[in-house]
């Protein structure tokens, strides 16, 4: 499921959405699964990346927190 590139690796592979794709919507302040999907349109085509998606999303708020 993931494959390297410029922008991280790809956790949606039907939209080809990144983890730097997941990054740039929590920056933007996307805060659930339900606005992460609406930022970037993740997992609404097959859906197999969800839970991925949801896990790199709760990194990614811990990392946040860590940072204040």
């Amino acid at each position: 499921m993931e494959q390297p590139n410029k922008d991280g690796c790809v956790l949606c592979l039907c939209l080809n959405v990144t983890s730097g794709s997941i990054r740039r919507a929590v920056e933007a302040g996307a805060r659930t699964f339900s606005e992460v999907q609406q930022y970037t349109h993740c997992a609404k085509s097959c859906g197999m990346c969800a839970d991925g998606i949801k896990a790199e999303l709760t990194r990614l708020l811990a990392e946040a927190k860590r940072q204040q």
